[in-house]
């Protein structure tokens, strides 16, 4: 059993008796940045409309994370804050709460994203914002009742960790990144079969259907992310609609198992990577046309 401070129980519940609605509400947002709606309009704008090399980057840089945070998670097996009776802590958050809680997922997902985005492209504001971003993610975990200080800390310094260290093979590497996506996808097979886990099934179909869609991008469509700002926005828009229609969609065709949960995230992540990037020339030639007829 894994175990945790006393002192991290009673900060929990003392945050949770000094909480209120405004509190909660700012709290609940805050964990948004740890969640697949903002981590995946961050891939999409970057990848989409401003470097595709670098949303390539960011997009390995958190599949890899939120695989390996998955096996963590089944190897620690540590129940969470308000599993515990006796404390009173609430779960303030249960729809995001539903695996075990060493390490946070929310928080080294944030922090491997937001330091990436720094580490494509250097601006200072960027180190800034995602620190902040961090903790307030990490706070609001604590706050929420789903997470110990130690998941939060562990999980954001695994995510810096997972980002410097992502960025270094991807540009040490470039020219066999498919051999080390490879061997990645090889490290996943056998924990696959050993650890039956719905969420290392939906980061091992993330991974996988991330490596698919950079093969086929790369080949076959090979699309520039030079275009109007008005393009760029019709890009994420859309692109980010179907994405999540995809996931709802397939929620409702597929059995609730977990190889077929594998295939659904493995789904949404070649769509968004490898197809979805076909419809911008059609983009592109329906706003010409559109700006002809105006003319």
């Amino acid at each position: 059993m894994f175990l945790y401070f006393a002192w991290e129980f009673e900060l929990i519940k003392w945050l949770q008796e000094h909480s209120n609605k405004i509190t909660d509400f700012f709290f609940n947002a805050a964990s948004l940045f740890g969640e697949e709606i903002i981590l995946i309009m961050v891939v999409a704008v970057v990848y989409w409309c401003i470097s595709k090399r670098r949303g390539e980057y960011i997009a390995f840089s958190l599949m890899t994370s939120i695989a390996l945070n998955a096996i963590l998670k089944n190897i620690f097996l540590a129940k969470r804050p308000f599993e515990y009776e006796g404390y009173g802590i609430i779960n303030k958050r249960p729809a995001t709460a539903t695996g075990t809680s060493f390490p946070s997922g929310h928080t080294q997902s944030a922090s491997t994203a937001f330091t990436s985005l720094y580490l494509a492209f250097k601006k200072k504001w960027m180190l800034y914002f995602a620190i902040i971003i961090t903790i307030l993610v990490a706070l609001s975990r604590i706050n929420l009742g789903v997470h110990f200080v130690t998941d939060v800390v562990v999980g954001g310094i695994l995510g810096v960790v997972f980002a410097i260290g992502a960025y270094k093979l991807f540009n040490t590497f470039e020219k066999q990144k498919f051999l080390i996506y490879l061997i990645i996808i090889l490290f996943l097979i056998p924990v696959l079969i050993i650890i039956d886990d719905k969420a290392i099934y939906m980061g091992a179909g993330l991974y996988i259907g991330y490596v698919s869609g950079i093969f086929v991008e790369n080949k076959y469509i090979n699309f520039t992310t030079e275009s109007t700002l008005l393009e760029k926005i019709i890009r994420v828009l859309l692109g980010v609609v179907l994405l999540f229609g995809l996931k709802e969609g397939l929620k409702l065709i597929f059995p609730e198992q977990n190889l077929f949960h594998m295939i659904r995230y493995g789904l949404i992540s070649f769509v968004g990577i490898g197809l979805y990037p076909v419809t911008f020339k059609y983009i592109n030639k329906g706003l010409l046309k559109m700006s002809k007829r105006e003319v």
